[in-house]
């Protein structure tokens, strides 16, 4: 299976599923791939500036990051071309832009 997990506002791509900045703290890699039923996941994020600040960040409504989180999963060969279930696994903002990809 692919994982793919996305961030909520104000997050990051590893940020927001890490109890540190530490790559090695990236729990979805670290704690799953302990579980024998994550032995052969693939574990993947998906990124997008999230700060709405008023003056800096991304000017992207949810429907366009949705499209664009459609096409960062098509442009790889490995996920495009895969006969592996694809589950996709949103925080916060990142829950709305997978609904909005999936519908």
């Amino acid at each position: 299976v692919d994982l793919i997990f996305v961030h909520g506002l104000s997050g990051g791509c590893k940020k927001t599923w890490s109890k540190t900045t530490s790559q090695a703290n990236f729990w979805p890699q670290e704690w799953l791939t302990e579980d024998p039923g994550f032995k052969h996941s693939r574990f993947h994020t998906f990124g997008y500036n999230s700060e709405f600040a008023v003056g800096k960040g991304s000017t992207l409504n949810i429907q366009e990051l949705a499209k664009s989180l459609l096409g960062e999963i098509n442009r790889p060969l490995h996920l495009a071309q895969a006969d592996t279930p694809l589950v996709l696994i949103g925080h916060r903002l990142g829950g709305l832009i997978v609904t909005n990809a999936y519908v």
